[in-house]
């Protein structure tokens, strides 16, 4: 059989594609991961809505709460990107396995969720001292659509943020050390499931807080609406702030 040589265009090409298909197939073989992805999916796209409408309208409130959207899917993709490296098999680099990547994942989310709390809080308080025009009457139905949104990802997660260190983390974590002796089973599945549970824990967190922004968002527009409230839109903005930051 001839070698293949370092210039062979097949070779490298191959090998990204069956590791792309590997990691599709880990994705869609467990509820878990199929319903990070569908929301990911869904939350990204509407957070581009929200912030269009957020600029069009004037609106920090709503603007705020399309950023907080997307760091929210950089949690989901952090879950989703855990949730399969949390199945590798174990090497003898990483003899641990890989169940402990989604902590350092989260580790620079945070970090990322508490720059853009600080900068929103800033630009709020800017906002309070001067408080600009807004076109309540569009900012309305985007922000009960965004609750909407979010009340999907509640009920979606609920079940999963309770039950998820349970049977997922159990079946998976036999398959990462099969080959291992009986301790190192055990202690694969017993991280396995920590790591699922913390996933599943983080996801549902973000998506309860920005629950609560959109209905931040909600109050402030109806304020704005009825009692032509201006300065409700920078307060909002600080409460998005705060549940961002916490």
């Amino acid at each position: 059989m001839l070698p293949l040589h370092k210039g062979d265009k097949f070779k490298p090409e191959s090998k990204l594609k069956e590791k792309v298909l590997g990691w599709i197939r880990l994705i869609f073989s467990e509820k878990t991961s199929r319903r990070l992805l569908g929301f990911l999916v869904l939350n990204l796209s509407f957070a581009f809505v929200e912030l269009l409408y957020g600029v069009w309208t004037n609106s920090l409130g709503l603007i705020s709460d399309s950023f907080h959207m997307f760091f929210d899917c950089t949690a989901l993709l952090a879950g989703l990107v855990a949730s399969v490296i949390s199945r590798w098999r174990a090497t003898e680099t990483f003899s641990y396995g890989y169940v402990r990547a989604e902590i350092l994942a989260g580790f620079v989310n945070g970090l990322f969720l508490l720059f853009i709390a600080f900068f929103i809080f800033s630009e709020a308080v800017e906002r309070a001292v001067e408080p600009p025009e807004v076109k309540h009457e569009r900012l309305f139905v985007v922000s009960v659509l965004g609750f909407f949104v979010n009340l999907i990802g509640i009920f979606a997660f609920q079940h999963g943020h309770s039950h998820g260190g349970g049977g997922h983390g159990h079946s998976h974590g036999g398959h990462g050390h099969s080959h291992g002796g009986q301790v190192e089973v055990s202690g694969g599945t017993n991280t396995a499931k920590t790591a699922q549970a913390q996933i599943m824990q983080g996801v549902f967190l973000h998506i309860l807080a920005d629950t609560l922004g959109s209905v931040g968002v909600i109050v402030s527009s109806v304020l704005i609406h009825y009692f032509g409230w201006m300065i409700a839109d920078p307060v909002c903005s600080m409460f998005i702030a705060t549940l961002i930051g916490l």
